[in-house]
């Protein structure tokens, strides 16, 4: 009799678990629904794959070459509206300065 007792008992605890994950997957089940349903509502509203251009970047990294003939060069930033570079600017193989030209663009900062 103990073990029938003790059968039924659980017995009716694993129904009482069956319901509530029965529950549990029920109201789960609703909240997909909900969440998809937003999706679809929301998503036809917005472009599928929409593509902005970038802006242009205001500064520009450019080569200085020295005039002076050495080889010698830096790089410096400058505005991309402005006209190329001309500078006096501190050689170290002549140990003057001497008159610097932009050469080329590096990249865009």
């Amino acid at each position: 009799r103990d073990l029938h007792k003790l059968g039924s008992s659980y017995l009716s605890d694993n129904l009482w678990h069956t319901s509530t994950f029965t529950y549990l997957l029920q109201t789960y089940e609703l909240c997909i629904r909900k969440i998809i349903s937003c999706y679809f509502l929301f998503s036809f509203n917005l472009p599928l794959c929409e593509k902005v251009a970038k802006s242009k970047s205001k500064t520009i990294l450019v080569k200085m070459l020295s005039q002076a003939g050495t080889g010698y060069s830096f790089n410096t930033k400058r505005s991309r509206l402005r006209e190329k570079l001309t500078l006096l600017h501190y050689d170290p193989i002549v140990k003057t300065k001497v008159l610097f030209v932009e050469q080329k663009k590096i990249r865009s900062l």
